[in-house]
């Protein structure tokens, strides 16, 4: 009898279920907007150019970006009508290399554009400035054999 209702049972609903392919990973993405915003190069690729403190790889930057983030594109700002359309936008951070533009000779500051409309920026000479501060900092802290609070920091830059 016993035997006789363990052979006749029916499979539970979880085993009938057609398992998840092994490539199909649902990833769940920031709902957050970022555009990269880069200039046109008239002359020779990644060749040098006064307003660009650092010359971006967009395309790779946009692709990284992308894994994590729902909304990631590259914008080329060639007037100051594009300019107001991103301010437009609103973008929840805005990732350049670009430090001015030049229009009607006259210099806009992207920093300073960007601050009137409270847009954040994360602007590669910023960065720059940020690792050389923490550099200083754990050089003392090594002094100072203060390993743990020098191991966190490191957990923290390789993190960024």
């Amino acid at each position: 009898m016993i035997i006789k209702n363990i052979t006749e049972q029916t499979l539970p609903l979880a085993t009938n279920l057609l398992p998840l392919k092994k490539n199909n990973v649902f990833s769940i993405k920031i709902d957050k907007s970022i555009e990269i915003v880069v200039v046109p190069n008239f002359g020779i690729k990644n060749s040098h150019q006064p307003n660009v403190g650092i010359i971006l790889e967009e395309v790779k930057i946009l692709k990284i970006l992308s894994k994590r983030y729902k909304s990631v594109s590259i914008t080329t700002i060639t007037s100051k009508k594009d300019l107001e359309k991103l301010v437009i936008r609103k973008p929840d951070l805005v990732f350049s290399g670009v430090k001015y533009f030049l229009f009607k000779n006259k210099k806009i500051w992207l920093n300073d554009y960007l601050d009137l409309y409270e847009i954040p920026i994360l602007h590669q000479m910023l960065l720059h400035l940020i690792m050389k501060a923490i550099k200083i900092e754990l050089k003392k802290l090594c002094k100072l054999q203060k390993l743990r609070l020098l191991i966190f920091l490191l957990q923290i830059l390789v993190n960024i």
